[in-house]
């Protein structure tokens, strides 16, 4: 049984010693190196590279290294490519087992990228439904409270109208019955005036008596004096009562009428409704 021979571990990449052929010493001589250009040399090289046998693990890392060295000289923008590097996906070492390409199904990255955008774009479109609908939930609730809370404003500026004017009905209450108070005072005075008024008369009249009283008045002619001066008391404190009476009568009936005008306001405004708990369930505030 034949046994292949094992190639040589070597320290420099070179082409492999199984196949020799015209290109292998197009590659090594230095004079046709000269004379080609660039891109005709790479091109051998990545030949050589395909047609050659598995490298060891020491041969592909010398090998990145050097193609690094050439990337980095001819790429205008390094930093771009580094970054670009970073990002793509390590390739195995040359020699790894590798599947065939004709049992790995084609992937098309236009296609792959497009299904990863509509799961993306699905995802958004989601969450923005979610949002609109939980923004129309809640300006409906935003409106019902308004409502509610401007019904109750509106009953409260009517019911601070009300208190208003109703309160202005008892500053004119208050002023009248004042005035009132005060003609009664009058009338009281007047009443004690009158009374002293006729004291003092009686008194001076008693003193023009007992001044007089050498001139032999009768006894008839001073009880007709007294008799005549508890008439005119009489007469006078009757019509003051008559007045009196009259003034009192008044009072009671401006009083009454300003107790009826009260009651009928107050019966004509109804309670405020303020907004029952009820009218706010199914509108959580958070």
């Amino acid at each position: 049984m034949e046994h292949s021979p094992s190639p040589p571990t070597l320290v420099q990449p070179s082409p492999p010693h199984s196949t020799v052929s015209q290109r292998d010493h197009d590659v090594a001589d230095p004079e046709n190196n000269a004379t080609s250009s660039l891109p005709e040399r790479f091109s051998r090289l990545a030949d050589l590279l395909s047609q050659s046998s598995p490298m060891s693990p020491d041969d592909s890392m010398t090998l990145h290294q050097h193609l690094d060295a050439l990337e980095s000289l001819l790429d205008p923008r390094p930093s771009l490519t580094r970054e670009i590097a970073k990002c793509r996906p390590r390739s195995s070492p040359l020699g790894a087992t590798t599947l065939p390409t004709d049992s790995l199904p084609p992937i098309d990255p236009i296609h792959s990228i497009n299904d990863r955008s509509h799961s993306q774009l699905t995802a958004v479109l989601t969450e923005v439904t979610t949002l609109g609908t939980e923004i129309c939930h809640r300006r409906k609730e935003s409106s019902h409270i308004y409502d509610l809370f401007t019904r109750e404003r509106q009953e409260l500026a009517r019911r601070i109208l009300d208190l208003e004017q109703e309160v202005d009905e008892l500053k004119a209450d208050i002023a009248e019955g004042s005035a009132e108070r005060e003609a009664l005072k009058g009338t009281v005075h007047g009443f004690e005036s009158w009374i002293l008024r006729g004291q003092k008369h009686d008194w001076a009249s008693a003193k023009r008596l007992s001044r007089t009283s050498r001139q032999k008045w009768t006894n008839k002619e001073t009880e007709d004096l007294n008799e005549s001066n508890m008439e005119s008391l009489l007469e006078g404190i009757t019509a003051w009562l008559r007045g009196w009476n009259d003034i009192e009568e008044g009072f009671h009936n401006r009083e009454r009428e300003r107790k009826l005008r009260r009651d009928e306001r107050q019966n004509m405004q109804p309670g405020i409704a303020r907004p029952e708990s009820r009218e706010l369930e199914g509108y959580p505030i958070d």
